[in-house]
């Protein structure tokens, strides 16, 4: 009799092991490590940060500017993206950037930009209520195709900031031309006939230290 309890003990200790329902006992943690987790496509939807994610907002940015006032407050606005996405790109050049040549060429630069977004501050430009498509050019600086092959190349730090720079400023050209040939604002003219001189005279500097 007492090997017989024994043995029903055992019996019930042994089903009362491997019962799980009742235990809360979870399988183990998916392989995160497998093929599927290793070939999965990198996520670009953000690059706040960096070069290229400073101007693809850019781009985005400038597409967003469609109905305005008036070619003044388009100017102001356009130019404004511009030169801010100058700012912020110049910023991350001297802290990242790795040549003392582009370093000292940054450093005035981005003393020009803050003028430059100062004085488009300055001008009083007034809003008359119409919404209407303003009529200014400019280029977008980053094309979906030019955004992929430069975040994927894994070029120098240096040499995007020089080629963004380039396609920027180029941009800007346009739209300043494009603005004295639209607007009428004086203080605003002013600016476009700055911008278009002082750009050609850096994009020159910009690409004689280019390495390609």
């Amino acid at each position: 009799m007492p090997r017989i309890l024994l043995l029903f003990g055992w019996i019930c200790l042994c089903y009362a092991c491997h019962d799980t329902s009742d235990h809360d006992i979870q399988g183990p943690e998916p392989d995160t490590t497998g093929n599927a987790a290793r070939n999965r496509p990198k996520d670009t939807s953000i690059h706040n940060g960096t070069i290229t994610g400073i101007t693809d907002q850019l781009t985005h940015d400038l597409q967003a500017v469609k109905d305005t006032t008036d070619n003044d407050q388009a100017f102001v606005k356009l130019m404004g993206l511009h030169r801010k996405a100058v700012l912020e790109i110049s910023q991350i050049e001297t802290s990242e950037g790795g040549r003392s040549d582009v370093f000292a060429f940054t450093e005035n630069l981005i003393s020009r930009s803050h003028k430059i977004l100062a004085r488009l501050n300055e001008v009083p430009v007034k809003d008359t209520g119409i919404k209407k498509p303003h009529t200014l050019r400019y280029k977008i600086p980053i094309t979906e195709d030019r955004f992929e092959k430069m975040f994927h190349t894994g070029a120098s730090l240096d040499n995007d900031f020089l080629d963004m720079l380039i396609t920027i400023e180029k941009s800007e050209i346009i739209l300043a031309n494009s603005y004295l040939k639209e607007g009428s604002h004086p203080s605003l003219r002013q600016i476009a006939k700055t911008i278009i001189t002082d750009n050609q005279k850096e994009i020159g500097k910009l690409a004689s230290i280019k390495i390609d």
